[in-house]
């Protein structure tokens, strides 16, 4: 039978940095996205008023 012991607080403030860099990664990952979307829309509300302008 072995013994568990209980985290110390190194090992759990190293857990603690390790989610804190997966939540940044995904916080990135979720900017990227948004980004995206952004230009997406940018890009078609530019092309919506060159039609306007253009095929009225």
């Amino acid at each position: 039978m072995s013994s568990t012991h209980p985290p110390s607080f190194g090992d759990t403030r190293e857990a603690g940095i390790l989610i804190t860099e997966e939540i940044r990664m995904q916080v990135e990952i979720i900017r990227g996205y948004l980004d995206q979307l952004d230009r997406g829309w940018i890009e078609s509300e530019t092309m919506r008023s060159f039609l306007r302008r253009h095929y009225r």
